[in-house]
């Protein structure tokens, strides 16, 4: 993909956590996590479609990784505006509620026939959707169980966490278990604690979200990729900029490779290390005869 595996799954799930806690409070600024999400998620197309990344010396994404790329951003694009015509009263909580269950209905179907042939070809690129798919999951239950708040659909919120957590464990083993690998077994304990608290009622939403939300923001603060997430979010005001400038550029009559190269350079001249000053070395007081 173009992003790191964890940088997507945990920004769709902190704003779409966002998105709950402003449900649960029923606020005005409920939907502003999901209009943030489909902007930067639509900056991700972008960016994947034209392979934008190679401005910035990025190498180019693969067919399969550039269209799931693609594809999992159009899907929660999709599923964010279902969202947001409910959250706005402009579609009817039944109608989102099926058209949301036809989409995952569908992508569960593609993931597990798509991953038993991966499988028996003895590969784990089927591993990253069945995450996804999985966050899918997780988001329509958890949004079914806020909005339509009942005991048989909040025991299965649960499901998805317990199905990522495996495959983690799975994952670890077969790559050698360090530290890290045991830090984040914990963390995934933790998670499904958190989930099986609510299911039995042992506290409230409003508590598991909010914990929800702080876990989150430590994972990514933990895992060391705050950088990557917030490259993310500043993604759309990037693209606004470069198409600025782009445009800017054509109507002075540069062409695009022209103007590729000069971006490219750019980037070189803001990311690249400072030169090495010489040492300056005085001639008072420096005696060159005395030995080291």
């Amino acid at each position: 993909m173009l992003f790191d595996r964890f940088v997507f799954v945990v920004y769709l799930l902190f704003h779409y956590t966002c998105f709950l806690i402003g449900l649960l409070y029923k606020s005005s600024f409920a939907s502003w996590p999901l209009l943030a999400m489909s902007v930067s998620l639509l900056s991700i197309v972008v960016v994947s479609l034209y392979q934008l990344q190679k401005l910035v010396k990025m190498s180019v994404v693969g067919q399969s990784d550039r269209w799931s790329t693609i594809l999992w951003s159009g899907i929660h694009i999709l599923l964010s505006f279902l969202f947001f015509c409910e959250n706005i009263q402009a579609a009817n909580i039944l109608i989102v509620l099926c058209f949301s269950g036809l989409i995952l209905s569908v992508i569960i179907c593609i993931v597990a026939v798509c991953s038993c042939y991966v499988i028996i070809q003895n590969s784990r690129d089927w591993t990253p959707h069945v995450h996804l798919t999985c966050v899918t999951f997780w988001v329509v239950v958890q949004y079914m169980s806020v909005q339509l708040p009942m005991d048989e659909i909040s025991y299965v919120t649960t499901v998805p966490v317990v199905a990522m957590a495996g495959l983690r464990v799975l994952e670890h083993i077969e790559d050698g278990v360090d530290v890290r690998s045991v830090l984040e077994w914990v963390l995934w304990a933790l998670c499904i604690f958190f989930h099986v608290c609510l299911d039995f009622g042992w506290w409230t939403p409003y508590t598991f979200y909010w914990l929800l939300f702080n876990f989150l923001v430590f994972m990514v603060l933990l895992s060391g990729h705050w950088r990557d997430v917030c490259t993310v979010v500043m993604l759309p005001y990037l693209l606004c900029g470069l198409a600025v400038y782009t445009l800017y550029r054509y109507s002075q009559g540069y062409r695009s490779n022209d103007i590729s190269s000069e971006i490219t350079k750019m980037y070189e001249k803001l990311t690249a290390a400072p030169p090495l000053e010489p040492f300056e070395i005085g001639e008072e007081g420096m005696d060159f005869d005395t030995p080291l």
